[in-house]
């Protein structure tokens, strides 16, 4: 059951990060959130963000770093 809930925690991230077209540059935004890299520069013919989507992933993270804190993680 944990592995589970773990794995629900991840999911809609994951999913959002699936979308043809957007996946990376959703990814790599994802990656500058965490500070994991330094910019979402992708290379052309590349896909943007729209302020919408930016803040629907930053509304994903937010409810998988709770969902996460909830299990202990």
């Amino acid at each position: 059951m944990r592995a589970r809930d773990i794995f629900d925690a991840y999911m809609p991230m994951i999913r959002y990060e699936a979308q043809p077209g957007m996946g990376l540059a959703i990814r790599k935004y994802s990656l500058v959130k965490q500070g994991i890299i330094a910019h979402p520069t992708l290379r052309k013919p590349s896909a943007k963000l729209t302020e919408r989507s930016m803040a629907e992933i930053d509304a994903i993270a937010e409810r998988q770093t709770r969902r996460l804190q909830e299990l202990g993680l």
